[in-house]
């Protein structure tokens, strides 16, 4: 058996959190972690916890739980990057805990210590902590419901039926209702290919949800009080909107059948090759175990248990059907494959040259093309030599060189670790800082605190970056025309503004230009920096002196 001793798992995961971390030092990222970081700093600033406002309109999409406990965390910590993305941070550390957990019941304690580490150096879980969506926090959430909803199937107890129900209520207030496929499919896919029908229809699963949804009482709420008791109200272009059932249904089961009011389009193949990179370096690797445990359920894998791969298949195939698709979804089906994956590794990876080899190709692959992307966005993005550039790839070819210097046993994963490490500490210390740069709202935001001058700002983009950095000082106003040229302003515009205040014969002044890019839509043309300037968006400060000055 592979086994891992207490020291090197503590030395692992002591340096997954650390890189996980820095990313908390990273400001936002534009789409929707500025957009959920806007709301959650008008819910520190307002203290209103139940409605839901963008640009003084109500907002209905997602539900309320991830913008109460960022809200809550500004309140404190005041309303920046670090309060933004520190709940999802912790949730997902709970995650980690709750996975280590979870294996443990399932396998031991070695099992449990290869999963954490496996699924805490996943590169797009580091990435997560860093462009926060809801997702991060939905891990530590989904499975800290999953594990004691697992306690529960042996033991009746009143501690992990609450804590199973109210794990579950901040899931589905997280994301929808959906999340309860993810639990249940797991739960019940294991105790269906058991064929424990007697545990299956018993009656504390009933309590559970029923238990699971007085917990969601606040959610329907705060709903009911913004939109169901004011159908008048139009929300998405129409009247008698119903916000409780855009919660139930149109919001998630809605999009993945595409019935929704948000419409979106669906790749079937699409998570299934996102997964090669965002399960970065042990995608092919799982892949494999996952083949291997379904294909030989009789054989090697007699008796071994099903949650996990229910877990993972269920929500994989109902994803992939899906109207909506996007990378970080897939984030919630990573501690299942990881569970899996260690105990693969540690059952058949000593003893079985296939499964060391297969191992072995999928961390020395994601290995070479760590050093490869650096070198390829040093010489590209960044030309010149920086030192966070050429520290984390020396670091990646030293781990690769002298990796007989690790311990026999625990080799592969070290290597897998380390180097996965290595790479996204150069993203959250070199790359991400300098791709921020091209994010005008911002920028602007930041430059404006640079100013003395006390006059209302007006915003003809809409940007939630300047939103929030700004703490709502600009006034969004979606038509150039409606801007008065009778007083001074500060007036953040796009290129496309410009010739609509020179028409009006306004009196003003570009006090800077801005380049901006949606640096989460990254293409070929912007990584390269002789070809950048022609993918950039023109934005500017401009200073509107009034008529008072033309007289």
């Amino acid at each position: 058996m592979m086994q891992m001793n207490k020291t090197d798992f503590a030395w692992m995961l002591g340096a997954i959190l650390l890189v996980h971390a820095t990313g908390l030092l990273v400001e936002v990222f534009a789409g929707d972690s500025a957009l959920y970081a806007l709301l959650s700093e008008q819910i520190a600033r307002t203290g209103n916890y139940a409605d839901l406002y963008l640009y003084g309109e109500d907002w209905l999409d997602k539900p309320h739980f991830p913008f109460w406990v960022s809200g809550f965390a500004m309140q404190l910590l005041g309303a920046n990057a670090f309060a933004y993305k520190l709940p999802s941070f912790l949730l997902f550390v709970v995650g980690l805990f709750y996975t280590y957990k979870l294996a443990q019941k399932l396998y031991d304690t070695n099992t449990a210590r290869w999963a954490v580490v496996i699924l805490g150096a996943s590169l797009h879980l580091i990435i997560s902590n860093n462009d926060v969506r809801a997702e991060a926090m939905l891990l530590g959430l989904i499975m800290g419901a999953v594990y004691h909803l697992y306690r529960l199937i042996n033991v009746f107890s009143l501690k992990h039926l609450l804590l199973a129900a109210l794990f579950s209520a901040a899931a589905v207030m997280t994301k929808g209702i959906f999340v309860l496929i993810i639990l249940y499919s797991a739960i019940g896919g294991y105790l269906l290919l058991k064929k424990d029908f007697r545990t299956i229809f018993h009656w504390k699963w009933v309590l559970t949800l029923a238990l699971t949804a007085v917990f969601v009482l606040p959610e329907i709420w705060v709903l009911y009080t913004q939109f169901d008791s004011q159908m008048h109200k139009t929300v998405f272009g129409r009247t008698q909107v119903s916000g409780i059932r855009f919660f139930l249904w149109d919001s998630q089961i809605g999009r993945f059948f595409n019935t929704g009011p948000i419409k979106g389009k669906g790749d079937p193949l699409f998570f299934l090759h996102t997964m090669f990179w965002a399960m970065a370096p042990w995608a092919i690797a799982a892949y494999y175990v996952l083949a291997d445990r379904v294909l030989k359920r009789n054989s090697a894998w007699a008796g071994a248990e099903w949650l996990t791969v229910f877990g993972f298949v269920v929500m994989f195939v109902v994803f992939s059907a899906s109207g909506f698709q996007l990378p970080h979804y897939t984030n919630i089906l990573f501690p299942f494959l990881a569970i899996l994956t260690a105990a693969w590794w540690t059952k058949f990876a000593i003893v079985r040259q296939s499964a060391r080899r297969v191992f072995t190709i999928s961390i020395w692959v994601y290995s070479v093309l760590y050093v490869v992307v650096i070198a390829l966005l040093e010489y590209f993005f960044m030309p010149g030599v920086s030192v966070y550039g050429i520290v984390c790839a020396a670091m990646i070819l030293l781990v690769l060189i002298f990796r007989h210097q690790l311990s026999a046993t625990n080799r592969t994963i070290w290597i897998g670790v380390l180097t996965t490490l290595a790479f996204c500490l150069y993203l959250n210390l070199e790359f991400y800082p300098r791709l921020l740069q091209y994010q005008s709202g911002m920028q602007v935001a930041k430059y404006m605190k640079t100013l003395p001058e006390d006059t209302k700002k007006v915003s003809l983009l809409d940007d939630y970056l300047l939103q929030f950095y700004s703490r709502g000082e600009f006034e969004y106003i979606r038509d150039a025309e409606l801007v008065s040229d009778d007083e001074q302003l500060f007036i953040f515009a796009g290129e496309e503004h410009l010739e609509t205040l020179r028409n009006s014969n306004a009196n003003f002044e570009i006090l800077r230009y801005f380049p901006n890019f949606h640096i989460t839509r990254l293409n070929a043309g912007f990584i390269n920096h002789r070809s950048r300037e022609q993918t950039l968006n023109k934005h500017y400060l401009i200073k509107l002196h009034g008529s008072q000055e033309n007289k």
